[in-house]
């Protein structure tokens, strides 16, 4: 084509090369150089350049380059022109766009200098292939833009599976949200139980000042309440300059545009997005987009409720499933015993009877038989004190210290009407009061009758009644101190286990302090049991029993 161009004569093209020129696909122009260089005019263009330039070459031959296509300068041609002809070195002016008042367009020229000092320019038009490149290019944003719209959704979807807690799920798919819409600031709020106003779950103010204090409430109004309202999200991109902007806080960070998406679940309106100081503004696809990131978050918070109630069914599920296995480890642990007792002394009455020996002694038998009777019926009746434990756990109200205290003494010496027991309970002089329930008395009873029965025909025991500071909160704390046999250090800290050893020195005591223990729990009290004299278990034992008090 450069050697093309070399042979074409300014004033006349000859055969062959004539009809190589007027029917070549590219335009060609040859100027002939004036004013020193600054401008040139036209000597000759073929058909495709007519065609290309929408011009005849009868306007144009002999014609300023500058008159004809006024908008060359700027197009960057004329100092391509004006160089070529200085060195005499071919150049390409590289794709640009030409434009002026009659034509515009994408052209891509070369230019040459020929022996006769003419230049000639060969180029193409190249509008439709640029409109082409134009539009793959906004067709590759566009995929890319999906492509990361739907990489977003997925990181959002994961989020409903990969988090157990709602907060944590919301706030990942709150920051996809964020980022795919382009929005500076914005929060996740659910709706107040009484539906007046909006509990923030978080806020991200994108990093701009903001005085409102964040405790004050945010009511259902303006802008939010249509969300709420027609339930599907909604918009403004000039916030700032509408009626909207009365309901906002003094000192609340600006919002030139805002979009609520609410969070719809079950048919109900249960919380929104909010988000603001998108740049450019919101459009339909933000709000679509936020349509189903919304529904998101309403998804994670059924899901995260589900599964909280799942867990609290487990929970459930295994702690009756542990007290099951409890209360048939103390009811086999303890009627074992029992129908031991009652086997020995069913043997002996039958050796007496043999032997024909005296009635004072078939009577003790007859007694311990009677006694053993009745601590199996004491047995299912704790056992059934323990079940119903778990029912009255919320069942507290306010009760007397002192008299529960005396309650117990009361019935612990009328149980034992052979026994020569002393109790010294002084009354405090304040009666304090506790939140408690009808079972409290069982501990008190528990703890005396395990004293008496560890100490022989002469038990005494000390009940002293004080008050202590635990994290700053007031206790009762009741100490059972008692001359009795004592507990060995072994012993001690598993007493109120719920696992129950298989011997005789833990033989009656295991059930009533494991009821004693869990009676304490659903009153939030304490219970633990020392020596009386510091060093020697055998001197006797002092349990101490912690209580909250009531102001």
């Amino acid at each position: 084509m450069k050697n093309e161009a070399k042979n074409l004569d300014s004033k006349e093209i000859k055969s062959p090369y004539k009809e190589i020129f007027d029917k070549m696909n590219n335009g060609v122009a040859i100027y002939k150089a004036i004013e020193n260089g600054e401008d040139f005019r036209f000597v000759n263009i073929n058909q495709a350049a007519e065609e290309i330039d929408k011009i005849k070459k009868e306007q144009v031959i002999g014609q300023k380059l500058t008159d004809i296509f006024p908008g060359v300068n700027d197009f960057g041609l004329l100092d391509v022109l004006r160089k070529v002809w200085k060195s005499g070195e071919p150049k390409r002016h590289p794709i640009s766009k030409y434009k002026d008042n009659r034509i515009e367009g994408w052209r891509d020229n070369y230019v040459y200098k020929l022996s006769s000092g003419e230049i000639v320019t060969i180029y193409d038009d190249v509008s439709v292939l640029k409109l082409k490149e134009k539009q793959l290019r906004k067709t590759l944003e566009e995929s890319e833009k999906r492509r990361n719209q739907i990489t977003a959704l997925l990181k959002a979807t994961k989020a409903v599976l990969e988090y157990k807690h709602f907060k944590d799920a919301a706030k990942a798919i709150f920051e996809v949200c964020k980022d795919i819409t382009g929005a500076q600031s914005g929060y996740i709020a659910l709706l107040s139980d009484d539906g007046s106003e909006n509990e923030v779950l978080f806020l991200d103010s994108g990093g701009l000042p903001c005085k409102v204090n964040p405790d004050l409430p945010m009511p259902i109004r303006g802008l939010r309440a249509e969300a709420y309202e027609k339930g599907k999200p909604i918009y403004d991109n000039n916030f700032m300059k509408s009626d909207w902007i009365k309901y906002l806080p003094y000192g609340h960070v600006e919002l030139k545009n805002v979009l609520f998406a609410p969070l719809n679940l079950e048919n109900k309106t249960i919380g929104l997005i909010g988000l603001a100081n998108k740049k450019n503004g919101f459009n339909e696809n933000d709000k679509n987009l936020s349509a189903g990131l919304s529904e998101l978050v309403a998804i994670a918070l059924k899901n995260s409720q589900m599964l909280e109630s799942l867990e609290n069914s487990r929970q459930e599920c295994l702690y009756a499933y542990n007290q099951a296995n409890l209360y048939k480890d103390l009811f086999t642990h303890d009627i074992n015993n029992i129908l031991h007792n009652i086997k020995t002394a069913s043997d002996l009455l039958s050796n007496i009877m043999e032997q024909k020996l005296e009635f004072k002694k078939v009577q003790e038998l007859i007694g311990m038989i009677n006694d053993q009777i009745i601590r199996g019926s004491n047995l299912i009746s704790n056992i059934r004190k323990l079940s119903e434990l778990d029912m009255l756990s919320g069942n507290l109200h306010t009760i007397s210290l002192n008299k529960e205290l005396t309650k117990a003494i009361s019935f612990v010496k009328e149980s034992y009407p052979n026994k020569n027991i002393m109790i010294d309970y002084e009354s405090p002089s304040e009666n304090y009061h506790i939140k408690g329930n009808e079972f409290l008395v069982e501990v008190f009873e528990n703890i005396l009758i395990n004293a008496v029965k560890y100490t022989g025909n002469n038990p005494k025991i000390q009940i002293r009644v004080s008050v202590m500071e635990e994290n700053i909160n007031k206790f009762a704390k009741i100490e059972f101190i008692d001359n009795g046999i004592g507990i060995p250090n072994e012993m001690k800290e598993s007493l109120f286990k719920s696992r129950i050893k298989k011997d005789k020195e833990s033989s009656g005591m295991g059930l009533g302090l494991i009821l004693t223990k869990k009676i304490l729990e659903v009153h939030n009290g304490k219970i633990w049991v020392q020596n009386r004299i510091k060093g020697d278990y055998k001197k006797g034992s002092n349990f101490v029993v912690l209580l909250p008090l009531l102001e």
